[in-house]
């Protein structure tokens, strides 16, 4: 940065009250924000514009009347940029000494969540307990975003389609089941077909959910249309319906931890095959470089996914 007047705009904290004023979307909020009279955020945002000359922000009276101009729009959006790249920097910065400290998130399903993630968590924070491990729920499209954008370490989900800056640290083939009561007229069965799963009241995913339309195309093929019971944007809410005798649903068993929690739900490998929605992945973005504590935490997932479910297949 050889430039002088690009190092007065760096070192001035104009540049933070900007940034503030954009993400809170007026003065007021980034004053309370900063605990700074707006008076001078005011002042330091003009001496900002005088020094990039050109507006940055459009004022008007009322309510929402301050908005980002154009230069306003490309300032922030770089900013935001640089302050996720220091975020990452501090992670390898404090990676740099061990990992003892440090922080990692991960993004997963409700149903990994509630029955992988608890059991691998407690074994990882006995062995490292000052690492801070920050959780974030949701569908495997919200994960890949927040992955790629670097807001996540890694994620853990089925059904992750191949995309470009993403990388696989570990798949695993699982079965797809029939969840039922136990004592239900499907429980005792080796096998389960669609056909058979629509004689029944259905607990589906909802339309929203990407399992829903292959399920969809997959009761067409076979000549039924079952009317689903109840459609749920949550796996969890799924299982549990079930374990009321709500009804049945088609689900991904983690065989040796899903039963541990429902011990009266019976899980019957559904005859035909469900594609890729069957596998287990943990990605992570080929378009960085993890921190040594993001890096470890990583591994040692791989390493438990692989002792728990290596060499298991989906159901023939």
């Amino acid at each position: 940065m050889s430039d002088p007047a690009l190092l007065r705009v760096f070192n001035a904290p104009a540049i933070r009250y900007f940034y503030e004023v954009a993400r809170c979307g007026s003065f007021r909020k980034a004053a309370e924000q900063l605990h700074i009279a707006a008076s001078a955020i005011h002042r330091h945002v003009g001496i900002l514009e005088d020094q990039v000359g050109t507006r940055l922000f459009e004022r008007s009276p009322g309510r929402g009347g301050l908005k980002l101009t154009a230069a306003g729009e490309v300032l922030a959006h770089r900013l935001q940029i640089a302050m996720n790249e220091v975020s990452i920097a501090m992670k390898e910065i404090e990676g740099l000494s061990g990992v003892q400290r440090g922080r990692v998130s991960i993004g997963t399903s409700d149903v990994l969540a509630t029955d992988y993630l608890p059991g691998f968590l407690a074994a990882f924070k006995a062995e490292h307990p000052q690492v801070e491990v920050t959780v974030k729920v949701g569908s495997p499209a919200q994960m890949i975003d927040l992955l790629l954008d670097h807001h996540l370490d890694a994620m853990l989900a089925y059904d992750v389609a191949p995309r470009i800056g993403l990388s696989f640290a570990g798949e695993f083939a699982l079965k797809t089941c029939v969840l039922t009561p136990r004592g239900h007229p499907l429980s005792g069965k080796r096998l389960v077909s669609l056909s058979e799963c629509a004689e029944y009241p259905l607990i589906l995913p909802d339309e929203t959910q990407y399992l829903r339309g292959i399920l969809d195309q997959m009761f067409h093929e076979v000549g039924v249309k079952p009317a689903p019971f109840i459609a749920t944007n949550s796996y969890a809410l799924m299982r549990d319906l079930v374990d009321d005798g709500l009804g049945i649903a088609i689900q991904t068993h983690m065989e040796g931890f899903s039963t541990r929690r429902y011990p009266n739900v019976a899980y019957v490998p559904l005859r035909e095959s469900m594609a890729r929605y069957s596998i287990l992945a943990c990605c992570v973005a080929n378009s960085r470089r993890l921190p040594i504590t993001a890096n470890l935490f990583v591994e040692r997932l791989v390493v438990a996914l692989e002792r728990d479910f290596a060499g298991k297949t989906p159901a023939a």
